[in-house]
């Protein structure tokens, strides 16, 4: 689409921007923007609203972690209107009044978020490489291969294949 510049220019997103979908399925859905540092210009598309907030006032990712909240997807709700296709308005949405910390806080709250955000995914990480396991210990055949390892052994007592009580 030809798009004048100084339109490009004027709505191009920048790093931090806040993004939320304001129509249909995927109406409250927010984002915060990320320069991907590829030299390019992104406009979003009509179906976004863009709020640059102050960050000496609201963190973006703050507010973003505030909107997942109850108190927050209870305000996104209480923005949305319609029946067949939900929209939130882009001047609704800014008189909205959020609570907002200090900026020590707000980032705190982020840092600590992002830290037990890590850790639940290397939990999952950890849980499917386990269920992996557990399938593989399971897979026909294994047992089979076991028995015919041990036949081929030399058996010796438990007492003998034990490890040795350290001594204090």
């Amino acid at each position: 689409a030809d798009i004048p510049e100084r339109m490009i220019r004027e709505h191009a997103l920048q790093g931090g921007d806040f993004l939320i979908s304001r129509t249909g399925f995927t109406s409250g859905r927010a984002a915060v923007f990320r320069e991907p540092g590829d030299g390019r210009t992104y406009v979003p598309a009509a179906f976004l609203v863009r709020l640059r907030m102050d960050p000496s006032v609201l963190l973006p990712e703050y507010f973003l972690e505030f909107l997942q909240t109850q108190s927050g997807r209870r305000t996104i709700q209480s923005l949305q209107r319609g029946t067949q296709q939900l929209n939130i308005s882009a001047s609704a949405l800014v008189r909205q009044m959020v609570p907002v910390p200090s900026l020590g806080s707000q980032s705190a709250s982020i840092e600590a978020l992002q830290s037990t955000r890590s850790r639940v995914r290397l939990v999952a990480e950890r849980h499917e490489a386990v269920g992996r396991a557990l399938r593989d210990v399971s897979r026909p055949g294994l047992a089979h291969e076991l028995d015919r390892r041990v036949e081929r052994d030399q058996p010796v007592p438990v007492e003998v294949a034990r490890r040795p009580r350290a001594c204090l």
